[in-house]
C-alpha cells in the first residue's frame, strides 16, 4: 500500500506516474504514425464504415 506521507512512497508514486505518462505519449505517437501510414495507403478513413447495407438497416 502506497502512502504519500512517507517520502520514499511519494518518490515511487511520482516515478510510476512519470513512466505511465511517458508510455501514454509514446502510444499516441505510434498511433498517429500508423494512421498517417494508413492514410498514405488509402486504407484509413476518419469515419466509420457501415457494416450493414442500407437494405439491412431498413429491414431492422
Amino acid at each position: 500500500m502506497l502512502s504519500i506521507k512517507i517520502p520514499q512512497d511519494a518518490f515511487i508514486f511520482t516515478i510510476l506516474g512519470t513512466v505511465a505518462e511517458f508510455e501514454w505519449v509514446t502510444m499516441r505517437e505510434r498511433q498517429a504514425e500508423g494512421i498517417a501510414l494508413a492514410r498514405e495507403r488509402g486504407v484509413y478513413s476518419k469515419f466509420r464504415i457501415l457494416k450493414l447495407s442500407t437494405e439491412q438497416i431498413e429491414w431492422a
